[in-house]
C-alpha cells in the first residue's frame, strides 16, 4: 500500500482502504473446531474475492480480519451498494464439513487522499471506523470521519478516568429504590458512580466505554458484584431485607472468567440469600454470543440467582428469544416510560412489553417513573413494579435504611 500512497500521492488518485471483521467466527471455532474455521476463511475468502471483483485488492490481515484496496467504484452512493451487497451475500450459509455455518461482517474503511496519505494512518482511521459500525450493531459498513474521532477521544478519556478510579478506590454505588405499587420497597438497584472527591459524583456516562473495555470491564464488574452483596448483607444484619439488582456488562457476562467470578463472591458471602440476587444485563448482551449467553444465564439460574433484562425495548428481541432467554424480569427502558402520557407510540411499547412479559410469566419493573401520573397510568397497563424519581432518586448506602423505614406505599386514586 505503501507505494500506492507514494504514487498516487502525486496524481491524488482516490481508493478506499477498509478493514473486514468477522462476526460470529469465534462461535464457529468453539462449535466446530479450527480446522472448520479454516475450511469457512477460505470458502469466505473466495466469495469476497466475486463480491469485490478483480480491480481490487482483498488480503487476510490475521484471525477473521481482512483488509481491502478498493479502487472501484468510486462514487460513494455506487460503493454504498457495494457494500451492502457484499455484507448481504457474506451471511449466506456456508457448507462446512457437513454443517451449515453462517458468519456476518462488519466494515470500516477510510479515504485516501481525503482522510490521511499514509498506509499506517489508513489502517488505523478504518479500523476506527469498523469499530464504530460494531458499535451500531455489527452487519454494517462506516466511514470514518471527524465525528469518530472526536468520539475515540471520548472513549480514551472514559477509559482513563476508570482506569484511575479503579487505582484510587474512587468507584462507589448508589441504590435506587424498587417499590411494589401498593405494598412494601422490595429492592434496590446498584448504580455505579464515580466519586471526584471534591463533592461531585460521575455518572456511568462519563465512563461508560470502561464497562465494556476488554482490560476494565472484569475489575469494574468484579467490584460492582463484590460491593453490593456486602452491603446487601450489612442491611440484613440490620433487619432490612432487599432484593440487589447488580448490573452486569456483557464483556463481563460473556467473558469465560465469569462464573469463576460468581461463585468467588458467593463463597464470601455465603450468609447471604441467593434469591436476593438479581443480576441485571441489558436485552441486546445476549445477542452478541447467544448459545454462551443462554449456558452461562442457565448456570446463574442454577445458584438461585435471579435474570432481569434491563432497558427493555431498545434492542431487537424477538418472542422467541425471550422464550429462550432464562430470565424471569424485564424492566421497561425509561425512554418509553417518561413519555407514555404524551407519545402514543411509547405507549403502544410499554403496552406490548407488558403483554409479552405477562403472557411468559415474567416480571414486569418500569423504570423512569417520574410522577404519580405515571404510576397510575402503568397500573391501569397491569405494571405494578416502579422505579423512578417519583419513587426515589439514587442515594448513598447509608440512607437507604432510614427511608426504607420511613417509606409509605405510593397511593393512587381508584
Amino acid at each position: 500500500m505503501e507505494k500506492i500512497c507514494q504514487h498516487d500521492g502525486r496524481d491524488q488518485r482516490k481508493f478506499y482502504v477498509a478493514i473486514l471483521d468477522l462476526d460470529g467466527f469465534k462461535q464457529v471455532n468453539d462449535l466446530f473446531g479450527h480446522n472448520s474455521g479454516d475450511l469457512l476463511l477460505k470458502a469466505l475468502a473466495k466469495r469476497m474475492k466475486r463480491l469485490f471483483g478483480k480491480d481490487n485488492t482483498i488480503a487476510r490481515l490475521g484471525g477473521d480480519e481482512f483488509g481491502l484496496i478498493l479502487f472501484s467504484p468510486l462514487d460513494k452512493p455506487v460503493i454504498e451498494s457495494m457494500l451492502a451487497q457484499a455484507l448481504r451475500k457474506i451471511t449466506d450459509p456456508v457448507e462446512v464439513l457437513g454443517s451449515l455455518v453462517t458468519v456476518s461482517a462488519t466494515i470500516g474503511l477510510s479515504t485516501f487522499p481525503e482522510d490521511a496519505d499514509t498506509p499506517g494512518q489508513l489502517m488505523r482511521l478504518a479500523d476506527l471506523a469498523m469499530y464504530a459500525a460494531k458499535a451500531a450493531g455489527r452487519n454494517t459498513f462506516a466511514f470514518y470521519d471527524e465525528v469518530l474521532e472526536a468520539r475515540q477521544q471520548a472513549i480514551a478519556e472514559g477509559v482513563r478516568l476508570a482506569e484511575q478510579a479503579l487505582k484510587e478506590s474512587a468507584l462507589v454505588l448508589w441504590y435506587q429504590p424498587l417499590v411494589a405499587l401498593h405494598g412494601p420497597v422490595l429492592g434496590v438497584e446498584a448504580l455505579l458512580r464515580l466519586d471526584r472527591r471534591d463533592g461531585t459524583l460521575l455518572s456511568p456516562e462519563t465512563f461508560f466505554s470502561a464497562l465494556d473495555h476488554p482490560l476494565l470491564a472484569g475489575k469494574i464488574g468484579r467490584f460492582v458484584l463484590d460491593s453490593a452483596i456486602h452491603q446487601g448483607l450489612l442491611w440484613l444484619e440490620q433487619g432490612i431485607r432487599l432484593r440487589i439488582g447488580i448490573n452486569i456488562s456483557a464483556r463481563h457476562l460473556l467473558d469465560s472468567s465469569f462464573m469463576q467470578d460468581m461463585h468467588a463472591v458467593l463463597e464470601r458471602y455465603p450468609d447471604f440469600p441467593r434469591e436476593l440476587i438479581e443480576l441485571e444485563v441489558t436485552e441486546s448482551a445476549p445477542m452478541l454470543d447467544f448459545p454462551s449467553a443462554i449456558m452461562t444465564l442457565q448456570a446463574i439460574n442454577a445458584l438461585g440467582i435471579h435474570i432481569a433484562l434491563d432497558d427493555f425495548g431498545t434492542g431487537n428481541a424477538s418472542l422467541t428469544y425471550l422464550q429462550r432467554l432464562p430470565a424471569q424480569t424485564i424492566k421497561i427502558d425509561q425512554s418509553f416510560v417518561r413519555d407514555i402520557l404524551v407519545d402514543d407510540k411509547d405507549l403502544a411499547i410499554v403496552t406490548g412489553v407488558t403483554s409479552t412479559a405477562q403472557a411468559l410469566g415474567m416480571e414486569i419493573v418500569a423504570e423512569g417513573v417520574e410522577t404519580l401520573e405515571h404510576a397510575r397510568k402503568l397500573e391501569r397497563l397491569g405494571v405494578n413494579l416502579l422505579q423512578g424519581y417519583a419513587i426515589a432518586k439514587p442515594m448513598p448506602a447509608a440512607a437507604i435504611p432510614d427511608w426504607v423505614r420511613c417509606y409509605k406505599p405510593v397511593l393512587l386514586d381508584n
